[in-house]
């Protein structure tokens, strides 16, 4: 039996929780550093302009939901080109998700050991967090899903903390002169983040079969692609209101740098890892639907009945690969800044779109011949 006969059903809502979880999570943390070293104090209008190309992009996923029916992301490669286009197609993206799960992997965990557990291998952070994501994956994607609506409220309010509580250390002065340096650099730092995250959503469409109202899924799919994008948008100013362009362009994780700032007198210091939470809990999500897409991309190209069976397998390749992959964090930085937004050009533009206009096509031709 299909397992997405057997999978429990999400809502819309759920739906939607996820794709803010997806935008925010390490989007939040590496974006403003991202964009800073290059932009400097113009990284916000680089990080908007990629998310104005990003609601393009939202808008072709939605359209292919649209036309998809129910069918998940492979089989919809399979209607859209010749079946042995679609598999080839398919198994580039299962090599590609499982790329991007633990590139994932072992950034959070880079994270986790500089600034949480600096005292902790880093293999050992890594079978931590790859367990709770196969144990997550095991009980399935409606326990995902039903556990990211229980924690997106405090996500929220952990965030208002951080946004509350870096006010009185704000400069606006930070943020000028705007563009002293001219629009290449801004157009520059926008191409390092226009895959990150608006051209990752097209992983969601390996849940779509998945949601009980089909109807609902484009709506929820904007809402939390916009609420999250906004609120990456206000961390990355908040980050050079308050840090500036030099510091925040020179920190690897300048929103965490950002938490740290936070003080209220003698009442309110060193919270940044509590505010840091909303970082680690939207993170796991991300990496979950990155994880998720492996496996039911997987079991969709060898026409599988379930995927269970492969998560042991899969969760040790991805521990073997985010240890061996990246030999140090500079080489990570210089593949992310340089290369990363080429495979999201491919993988999360060219080949949905391609796919998008091969359908729109088919469906005309279908007309045509009654």
């Amino acid at each position: 039996m299909n397992q997405h006969q057997t999978e429990h059903p999400i809502t819309a809502l759920q739906l939607g929780m996820l794709v803010f979880m997806l935008v925010l999570g390490v989007a939040s943390l590496a974006s403003p550093s991202i964009t800073s070293a290059v932009a400097r104090q113009d990284a916000w209008i680089s990080l908007l302009a990629s998310q104005l190309f990003g609601l393009l992009a939202t808008w072709m996923y939605a359209a292919l939901i649209k036309r998809s029916q129910g069918l998940n992301w492979i089989p919809l490669l399979r209607t859209a080109f010749p079946p042995w286009m679609g598999t080839a197609l398919g198994m580039m993206y299962v090599l590609y998700n499982f790329l991007l799960t633990f590139t994932l992997i072992y950034f959070t965990s880079v994270f986790l050991s500089t600034y949480v557990l600096p005292e902790t291998p880093i293999i050992t952070i890594q079978v931590l967090l790859v367990s709770a994501l196969a144990f997550g994956m095991y009980l399935g994607f409606y326990t995902i899903a039903r556990s990211a609506q229980i924690i997106f409220p405090w996500v929220l309010s952990l965030m208002s903390i951080l946004f509350i509580f870096s006010i009185p250390d704000m400069k606006i002065g930070n943020l000028l002169p705007v563009l002293d340096r001219g629009v290449m650099p801004v157009l520059q730092g926008m191409l390092t983040v226009i895959g990150i995250p608006n051209l990752e959503l097209f992983l969601l469409l390996s849940v779509t079969s998945l949601v009980r109202d089909q109807k609902k899924i484009p709506k929820m799919l904007f809402r939390g692609m916009i609420f999250g994008n906004i609120c990456i948008l206000i961390i990355t100013l908040l980050t050079l209101l308050v840090l500036g362009a030099e510091q925040a362009s020179i920190s690897v994780f300048a929103g965490f740098e950002l938490a740290r700032r936070i003080h209220i007198g003698e009442v309110f210091q060193r919270i940044e890892v509590v505010v840091g939470g909303f970082w680690i809990l939207s993170i796991y999500f991300n990496i979950a639907v990155c994880y998720y897409a492996v496996l039911d991309n997987l079991k969709d190209v060898f026409k599988l009945a379930n995927y269970r069976f492969m998560i042991v397998p899969i969760s040790l390749l991805l521990i073997i690969f985010s240890l061996s992959q990246y030999p140090s964090f500079i080489f990570y930085a210089h593949f992310v800044n340089n290369v990363w937004y080429l495979f999201h050009l491919v993988i999360g533009l060219l080949i949905p779109f391609t796919a998008l206009l091969m359908m729109h096509f088919k469906v005309k031709r279908k007309k045509r011949s009654k």
